[in-house]
């Protein structure tokens, strides 16, 4: 249930309400934990916290490899997805279209839960980028 509210007020751009929720969930099983840990660091990235998020990220990763995920293709896509968030962090501090080309590439070869929310926001990355180039000129 506090996963459930925790989405909810995520989509609502509600982020601390989203911790909130998160927070209050005491049974973490292999899934939830997961998921869980997913929505954290989307938050970490929507409120551009980035120590934060680097500490979630070593914590998931860490996670991922004392469950021994990585075996099959959606272990590599569930891995792949935080690195993705590590990448936007980057592009988002420095714009790089080479780069932002190949994490779409990368994106959409490895689809998971989290696709729609990474491709809206390499398209925010590429519209801000746009928008800037348009001012400086």
């Amino acid at each position: 249930m506090n996963y459930s509210l925790g989405t909810i007020s995520f989509a609502k751009s509600d982020y601390s309400n989203t911790m909130f929720h998160l927070s209050k969930i005491q049974k973490e099983t292999g899934l939830l934990k997961y998921l869980q840990k997913n929505l954290y660091m989307k938050i970490y990235y929507e409120l551009n916290d980035y120590e934060s998020f680097i500490c979630s990220f070593d914590a998931f990763k860490h996670f991922i490899k004392r469950k021994n995920i990585l075996d099959d293709e959606k272990g590599l896509a569930i891995s792949k997805f935080s690195d993705h968030i590590k990448i936007l962090f980057k592009l988002r501090e420095k714009f790089n279209k080479f780069e932002l080309e190949q994490l779409k590439i990368d994106v959409n070869e490895y689809r998971f839960l989290n696709h729609t929310w990474l491709i809206s926001k390499i398209d925010e990355l590429e519209l801000a980028n746009r928008l800037e180039l348009k001012i400086r000129n």
